[in-house]
């Protein structure tokens, strides 16, 4: 169930390996932080440009975690 607190990553399948849209979500490198979304829809439009794309519902300590340098961003 998503909660009011909940954000969004895009997976996309690439060389049969599941992996999180990065950096600007159209080019990164290993160390780009995951891409995330405030809302669902935004992840849902940003993610048309991807074949056969999966929305992941994250919490705000995940993102938090992998994206530390949007963590003040997030109450």
């Amino acid at each position: 169930m998503i909660g009011i607190s909940d954000m969004f990553a895009v997976m996309i399948e690439i060389d049969n390996e599941l992996i999180y849209v990065c950096g600007d979500g159209k080019s990164w490198s290993n160390d780009d932080p995951v891409k995330v979304y405030e809302t669902y829809d935004e992840a849902v439009e940003d993610s048309q440009q991807w074949n056969n794309p999966e929305i992941v519902s994250w919490t705000v300590e995940e993102v938090a975690y992998f994206n530390p340098d949007i963590a003040h961003r997030i109450d």
